[in-house]
């Protein structure tokens, strides 16, 4: 907590009348009882509320200590000033260079003259300057030094909030990575500036656009499900890892994108290492490995095996996981009663045609 207070006056006697009062010596009795286990009559206010005070004969020599609390990074939460102490800078004059510096200071300009009106004060200082005139009592000085130093932190825990708003605000916009939000029915509600490459994947080019087919779907079931979901969708040289997460009370699902590139091709490197160590084949999402079986089966011009269910299987797992790398999409099997080789023929028919 900043209970940091500036005292500024040309009277030594009247520093040192704050200083009694803000920050009370211990009395030599009170000690003596402390050590020897007896208790001892205290101000419960002043017990309560500690200030550290920083004194100044003149507004020049305040100035500079302010100036020093600053670049520190220990600013006055509140500065009491005399209006007159010649030769130098008068209290009002004071106060606006202290403004300056930090604009948060509280000011308690203190007189024993009726020159200067509240209102020319703060028409000056344009906020959050006090007038007291002298003299003053010790209760009045403290219970004011105490609201003032208690008014500053919970301003600055109220603006340090503010700024912390504002910083998660622009997150997104500053985040390398791309960030994606859609309405549970899969409107692109927001993309931040990174997320070109991704959008190009699921196809949706602006905010407004609709999700369609797998990406659609999963869309739909994290938001019904409740549960984020983790996803690891390639690009023609990108891979990426999503989060899908669920914001169930406010209708929408945020999603982040982590560039897991070099993790994969570094991940795919030691595999390859490894199974070379061991003497095995590297994996491959080619159909390498369908010719090494057959070469293991002893296939010749005259000798073709037949395919048993096992590598059959096999065949399937890889290249369905081949084309949801690829597309970012989830494959999902034909329900249709349509006969497989009628099914491939009408697929490949048109590039047939194209041709």
């Amino acid at each position: 907590m900043n209970n940091r207070i500036l005292v500024i006056d040309d009277d030594a006697q009247v520093i040192e009348t704050y200083r009694e009062i803000l920050v009370p010596m211990v009395d030599e009795i009170d000690e003596l009882a402390t050590q020897i286990g007896l208790p001892v009559l205290e101000d419960e206010n002043q017990r309560q509320f500690e200030f550290e005070l920083m004194s100044a004969t003149q507004g020049e020599e305040g100035v500079e200590f302010a100036r020093m609390a600053v670049e520190m990074k220990r600013p006055f939460a509140v500065a009491m000033i005399d209006m007159r102490m010649p030769p130098g800078m008068d209290g009002l004059q004071t106060a606006t260079e202290l403004r300056k510096l930090d604009d948060r200071i509280l000011i308690v300009i203190v007189t024993a003259y009726t020159d200067r009106s509240i209102e020319e004060i703060q028409k000056v200082l344009n906020h959050d300057a006090i007038l007291v005139y002298k003299p003053f009592t010790g209760e009045e000085i403290f219970q004011m030094a105490r609201t003032l130093c208690i008014s500053w932190n919970d301003r600055e825990e109220k603006q340090e909030a503010y700024r912390e708003i504002e910083r998660l605000a622009t997150y997104p916009e500053e985040n390398p990575s791309p960030i994606l939000r859609f309405s549970a029915e899969g409107e692109l509600l927001y993309c931040n500036p990174h997320s070109e490459g991704l959008l190009k994947m699921m196809e949706v080019a602006e905010v407004g656009e609709q999700l369609k087919g797998a990406w659609l779907k999963r869309i739909r079931l994290v938001y019904q499900g409740g549960q984020a979901l983790y996803v690891e969708v390639a690009g023609k040289s990108i891979f990426y890892q999503l989060t899908l997460a669920p914001i169930s009370d406010r209708g929408y699902i945020n999603c982040y994108a982590q560039d897991i590139t070099r993790r994969y091709l570094l991940n795919r490197q030691l595999t390859y290492q490894a199974r070379h160590d061991r003497g095995e084949e590297p994996e491959s999402l080619d159909k390498e490995f369908l010719r090494l079986w057959l070469r293991e089966k002893g296939i010749s011009d005259t000798n073709v095996p037949d395919l048993d269910d096992e590598i059959r299987l096999d065949v399937a797992e890889r290249y369905i996981d081949l084309f949801e790398r690829v597309t970012g999409q989830s494959f999902e099997a034909s329900k249709a009663d349509e006969p497989l080789r009628d099914a491939i023929e009408r697929s490949i028919e048109p590039y047939f045609e194209s041709v």
